[in-house]
């Protein structure tokens, strides 16, 4: 088979051996790309795109440097949107057809020749101009078996033709197997610099701290828990729906008192669970969108809150939950509860947002669930209500004090929503910022038969980045080798637009996820709920869970994006999914030397510009246990290295260099050739 070779992460064009393309990733609509192969001699070569379902070739040219290489240059079309290409390789010595696309059709990065089986006498095809009449030819059964053409049709000497029947044939996949994408952005607006540079701290209002001299009311049927340290508990009925909803107290105020706590975090950016009105404790079940549910304060209080962080140069982000509402609402009012017409109450109610199956009883709602009922996210009256009106949710929240939205279940919500919603947004506030709820690679997700336009410009600035955090939990572990993770993250490098690629919300811990020192110890759940709210770690599990947590949180804070720290983890939390990661937070029962080690690594990334602003490069170890990369920003160049294993010291040889150079974590100078690294340990050599 023909040696063959391309890789889109490599974009070294100063080495002789370059084969690759320039620029790197996503690139903005109408960016000429530049692709070098090494395809050696005796071959044809063709750059094939793909692009809304049109294929479209280009033949590579020999450069003139190195004929063993082809040469070309691509103009990228003027709309945003993905689009996918490969090469198509004719091997003239063989006479065999070829295309080269990526390895792992999950990944971008290196190919692999794959050869094409076909009837047709390829000899004949390439050769067809020896022949007087192409009709008479004796391939034209099989031709026109494999590629329902008639050669008739269009062979007319030209190579070109038969290249657009062997391999133009109609694409229906959303996204083409064997393929690279390459995602196409418009460029509307530089990521507010507070955002991108800052510190991330999510709280469950409710179970993070009570105010000193808030009064809270609660729903009538809700049940307070008398002792902040106890757990969290669901009584259910039969039917899996709860009973009561279990308070702990917390409140606004509370959030308030604890700001100068959260700043020794190096806190910049505070993103609350829902904080508006509604009857359960995590308030995804909205009542009323304009007022602050009563357990957590008034519009007072978020004010205040607003106000009180802004002084210490803290940023608000609210969770906007807008596929849906509660059915005990302003809006629905399935239960009369509130004095309006609710969609329930009156086909003709002004909240008529909502789709029935038979009216009234039976509607579409979230994922089954009665009591969240779905909207109808497109009704202009909807829109209005939500964003567009002077008065509107989110134009009144943004001027209470909040910077920006989360929006849940992002999948939920279709694409014209969020932009028009990101519009209303910038519109009101240029400097705020809009986060989504999306659990995969957003840049190619596809939802409800649809691939969704988060990333081409107008949308999200970014998302929650689980594949971040579910590739570092498999690392750790031991479920995948460091290859393969930073293959995976350097996929999401290539195909997210950089700056959304920076403005991930890099999580390690939620509420919609195990506690991570949970997960960290390696045990399996108790087979019931009585025993999963009864459980701890043993000590000797707390202590090797805490030495893996302090690892994955310093690569956390190394890590390109914004880091996030859910409320508690950084004190010792533990607990199994919902309810039992919604604990309360320990206050005086916190693990001190967690804290310290929280304070420090939110220090190092906070001071560090290379560590909030840097390129990111990745580095294969080819030790199943180091996952290294480098940032670099300006003159400065860090190599950050991090050893996963619980019982094995490696060494690393960085360079042949017997110079040194300092980790910034430790302070202590290391020998560049014979890199040192403890059992779970990590370093974060300055180079330059």
């Amino acid at each position: 088979m023909r040696n063959f070779n391309f890789n889109s992460w490599n974009t070294e064009t100063s080495s002789p051996d370059f084969a690759g393309r320039v620029p790197f990733g996503a690139c903005v609509v109408g960016t000429e790309i530049f692709f070098r192969v090494y395809a050696g001699s005796g071959a044809t070569v063709y750059l094939r795109s793909i692009y809304n379902k049109q294929t479209t070739f280009i033949e590579m040219k020999p450069d003139p440097t190195n004929p063993d290489y082809r040469i070309t240059t691509f103009k990228t079309p003027a709309c945003p949107g993905l689009l996918w290409y490969d090469f198509c390789v004719f091997d003239e010595v063989d006479g065999q057809c070829y295309t080269y696309g990526p390895i792992n059709d999950a990944w971008g990065g290196q190919g692999r020749l794959h050869l094409l089986q076909t009837d047709v006498d390829r000899n004949r095809l390439f050769h067809q101009n020896d022949f007087a009449d192409a009709s008479q030819l004796k391939f034209q059964n099989d031709f026109e078996n494999a590629f329902s053409i008639n050669p008739d049709q269009f062979f007319e000497n030209d190579l070109n033709h038969f290249i657009t029947a062997f391999f133009g044939q109609p694409v229906d996949d959303i996204i083409p197997a064997g393929k690279w994408q390459l995602t196409l952005y418009e460029k509307i607006r530089e990521i507010p610099d507070w955002y991108r540079n800052g510190i991330m701290y999510q709280i469950f209002p409710d179970r993070f701290a009570k105010g000193a001299t808030h009064r809270p009311r609660y729903f009538p049927g809700s049940m307070l828990h008398p002792n902040w340290d106890d757990p969290p508990h669901y009584d259910r009925n039969p039917d899996g729906s709860i009973t009561h909803w279990d308070f702990f107290g917390g409140n606004l105020k509370g959030i308030t008192e604890k700001l100068d706590y959260l700043k020794s975090l190096n806190v910049s950016i505070i993103y609350l669970n829902p904080i508006f009105e509604a009857r359960s404790n995590h308030k995804y079940d909205t009542a009323d969108y304009k007022k602050i549910s009563p357990e957590f304060g008034d519009e007072a209080a978020f004010i205040t809150l607003c106000d009180e962080a802004k002084k210490r140069d803290i940023h608000i982000i609210l969770d906007g939950v807008f596929s849906h509402t509660g059915d005990d609402s302003v809006y629905f009012n399935r239960y009369g509860h509130y004095d309006s017409v609710g969609a329930c109450q009156d086909v003709n109610s002004p909240y008529n947002w909502y789709r029935f199956d038979h009216y009234p009883d039976t509607y579409e709602c979230w994922w089954g669930v009665t009591s969240m009922p779905n909207v109808e996210e497109l009704t202009p009256a909807y829109q209005d209500f939500i964003f567009n009106g002077d008065d509107s949710v989110i134009r009144k929240w943004l001027r209470c004090g909040a910077d920006g939205f989360r929006l849940d279940v992002a999948d939920e919500l279709p694409d014209d929503f969020i932009i028009n919603l990101k519009t209303a947004l910038t519109d009101e506030k240029p400097e705020a910022i809009l986060i989504g709820e999306v659990w995969e690679d957003a840049s190619n997700k596809i939802a409800y038969d649809e691939l969704r336009a988060y990333f081409y410009g107008k949308a999200l600035d970014g998302v929650m980045n689980y594949p971040f955090r579910e590739a570092l939990l498999d690392f750790m572990t031991g479920n995948k080798n460091s290859d393969t993770i930073t293959s995976e993250l350097m996929s999401l490098y290539e195909n997210y637009p950089e700056p959304n690629f920076m403005a991930n919300m890099n999580l390690i811990g939620s509420h919609d996820r195990p506690r991570i020192l949970t997960l960290l110890a390696g045990c399996q759940p108790p087979a019931d709920d009585l025993a999963k709210e009864a459980f701890k770690l043993s000590d000797a599990q707390y202590e090797n869970a805490k030495a893996k947590l302090k690892l994955l949180s310093t690569i956390q804070m190394t890590f390109p994006g914004v880091p996030c720290i859910y409320y508690g983890d950084e004190a010792g939390s533990q607990g199994w999914e919902d309810p039992y990661n919604r604990g309360t937070y320990p206050w005086g029962r916190e693990d001190a030397d967690l804290l310290t080690h929280y304070r420090s690594i939110t220090g190092l990334r906070k001071n560090s510009e290379t560590l909030t602003k840097g390129n990111f490069i990745p580095h294969f170890t080819h030790n199943e246990d180091l996952f290294a990369y480098r940032r670099i920003y300006q003159n400065e160049t860090l190599f950050c290295i991090f050893n996963r294993s619980e019982t094995l010291t490696h060494r690393y040889p960085l360079t042949g260099s017997t110079d040194v150079a300092v980790d910034l974590i430790s302070g202590r100078s290391h020998p560049l050739d014979q890199l040192i690294l403890l059992p779970l340990s990590g370093l974060v050599m300055k180079l330059t």
